[in-house]
């Protein structure tokens, strides 16, 4: 539950971090602090994708979601336990007070007031989150996954920087040289199976 304390801080980003979420890369622009009606505080992060959609990446229950704005059911439908649409059922309903903001985020937090929301699960990892700060509601749904997926993107493209720079460091002679001036082909050709292999295999690493 977002009012559980232990579960506050279960998302570690920051202001410009990339990613990949899907195969379609992103960047962090703003960061949305919430406080729950328990008083625990948890921050969402607004992210823009590569391929023009705008997403927000939260915690739930230890994960992290990731979800865009699509259409939404009346609060009245509602009813925890029960299922919405198939599949889908109420895990949590409660509220929520805007405490702080920083970055760029895709509309002006009105500090100091509180919406209710209700966030929904399906057996599949499919979420969803009902946000009542408007009339009519907002839902955005997408999906749980994991940090791991955020930080291991990263360390497997660090990863593959490493070890292309050791490829260049103990080779006994100039590879951009040998390439671009000499023109030798099986050089080429074989550094570029070895960046294919070590990138199948941070691939295989990462999925």
């Amino acid at each position: 539950m977002r009012g559980d304390a232990r579960h506050a801080d279960a998302i570690k980003l920051h202001l410009g971090a990339k990613g990949r979420h899907r195969g379609v890369v992103f960047v962090v622009r703003g960061r949305l602090t919430l406080r729950h009606s328990s008083g625990a505080t948890w921050s969402e992060w607004y992210a823009s994708f590569a391929d023009g959609r705008g997403g927000w990446i939260a915690p739930s229950r230890g994960r992290a979601v990731v979800t865009f704005e699509a259409a939404f059911p009346p609060l009245r439908s509602l009813g925890v336990g029960k299922p919405v649409w198939p599949a889908y059922v109420v895990e949590e309903k409660g509220r929520a007070r805007y405490e702080s903001a920083e970055g760029v985020l895709p509309f002006a937090p009105p500090f100091g007031e509180s919406y209710a929301y209700a966030d929904l699960v399906a057996p599949d990892g499919a979420f969803a989150t009902l946000d009542y700060s408007e009339s009519p509601p907002r839902l955005f749904v997408g999906e749980a996954t994991t940090l791991y997926t955020f930080t291991f993107a990263m360390i497997g493209l660090a990863f593959f920087g490493f070890a292309f720079w050791l490829i260049v460091k103990i080779s006994p002679s100039s590879i951009r040289k040998e390439i671009e001036e000499d023109q030798n082909t099986a050089l080429a050709i074989l550094i570029a199976s070895v960046i294919i292999g070590i990138s199948l295999i941070v691939s295989s690493a990462i999925h």
